[in-house]
């Protein structure tokens, strides 16, 4: 009997590689090489050229995500996931509810710019009204509640509308930043116009009552 060829093996060995996904890896292995195509400065990828990355048949990956706003969903959430754990990391150690929020702050902003893809993903406006899709908003929204605890610990009353000025003040120093723009009348470095938007955002709270 002649021995089979290479080509008569290949479909087992494509077999093999899907069968090694099992619960639920095949979804993270799917998510974190979308996000290496975001880091590479590419769009994410369509779940069939996705499937052929991960080494899968592309029916196996429709068992994950329905269609490819439920992958981009999925690739922001654990975006979000990722950017809230850099800053739960940073605020250890902080002495104070402002040097905290501080750490936070900065945190938020030099992530931003370490990943521009990832966040400018996290913050388009592709994403606004996808409440529906359960894993995307509660990571959105786990994110924007430890920056209202961390304001509110800082002894302001009402400190939803004040993490919401935050947030915005530090998306646009963010968002200018990943443009190549600097604050009018601030020196150009990263670390001077961080400093400078954090002693702002610090200001602003020290005057909320």
């Amino acid at each position: 009997m002649q021995p089979r060829s290479d080509h008569a093996r290949q479909p087992h060995a494509r077999r093999k590689r899907a069968g090694a996904y099992h619960h639920g890896d095949l979804r993270v292995a799917a998510v974190s090489a979308a996000r290496a195509a975001l880091d590479r400065g590419e769009p994410l990828p369509p779940l069939r050229d996705l499937a052929a990355t991960c080494g899968v048949s592309h029916p196996s990956l429709y068992r994950h995500f329905t269609n490819a706003e439920d992958l981009m969903l999925s690739v922001a959430a654990a975006c979000f996931r990722e950017f809230e754990e850099a800053i739960r990391q940073a605020v250890q150690g902080q002495r104070s509810p402002l040097a905290r929020l501080q750490a936070g702050c900065e945190t938020s902003i030099r992530w931003g710019l370490t990943h521009p893809a990832r966040y400018a993903l996290m913050m388009g406006p592709e994403l606004a009204g996808k409440q529906h899709h359960a894993e995307f908003f509660s990571a959105a929204r786990r994110s924007f509640e430890s920056l209202t605890e961390a304001v509110l610990a800082c002894g302001v009353r009402d400190p939803t509308p004040v993490a919401h000025t935050i947030l915005c003040a530090l998306h646009g120093l963010t968002d200018f930043m990943r443009k190549g723009r600097t604050i009018p009348g601030e020196a150009a470095s990263v670390d001077d116009q961080i400093r400078a938007m954090c002693a702002m955002v610090l200001s602003y709270v020290r005057t909320v009552d």
